[in-house]
């Protein structure tokens, strides 16, 4: 690309960021890159299934990782990381209040209070030299990225989970709950 090229680029992006027209990144996410293929990790391909189609939460989430990718960031879904059943967000409540390490608990989010049970949530580790770092000086990129997909991060909680994405726009995990118990939730999210 020529430098008057880059310039006219650059003054395009800094242009449509400066009046918001542009998300963080937006025009290279969008326009110039698809993000598309396969993520490194054949366990993470495998957990993404899990996710819902809804908002395009699966896409997004794929889009995400394989953005983090090409920065020289490989992620892994770990195995309760995407999707859950009622009966496993019960058993990793009960982690460190029923079962050893007691006091070290794991989630306090019950069967049905946690975006994981309708497929709109994911957590996401690290890897180096093939071992999960979850203590890593990344996370700060890792959220801003995910962010810019649509994403709300854990890390900015008060009680941070730096981990965890969710899509949250289609309603609390109350309502999520109420239309799972009435029937009336969408077959996209269906449990």
């Amino acid at each position: 690309m020529t430098k008057a090229k880059k310039q006219k680029l650059a003054f395009f992006i800094g242009t449509g960021a400066a009046l918001g027209l542009l998300g963080a990144g937006y025009f290279f996410r969008h326009r110039l890159m698809a993000y598309t293929g396969a993520v490194w990790d054949t366990y993470t391909e495998e957990r993404l299934k899990g996710l819902s189609d809804a908002l395009n939460v699966r896409q997004r989430a794929k889009r995400f990782i394989l953005d983090l990718q090409s920065r020289g960031i490989n992620v892994r879904i770990p195995p309760d990381g995407a999707d859950r059943s009622f009966a496993e967000q019960t058993e990793l409540w009960k982690k460190g209040r029923f079962y050893p390490p007691y006091g070290e608990t794991v989630t306090n989010a019950q069967a049905g209070e946690s975006y994981h049970n309708y497929g709109l949530a994911f957590d996401i580790v690290p890897i180096v030299d093939g071992k999960a770092m979850y203590d890593t000086s990344h996370w700060p990129l890792i959220g801003k990225v995910g962010k810019s997909y649509g994403f709300k991060w854990g890390g900015d909680w008060s009680r941070p989970d730096k981990p965890h994405f969710e899509e949250i726009r289609l309603g609390t995990v109350w309502d999520l709950l109420a239309q799972y118990k009435d029937g009336t939730l969408t077959a996209e999210l269906t449990v």
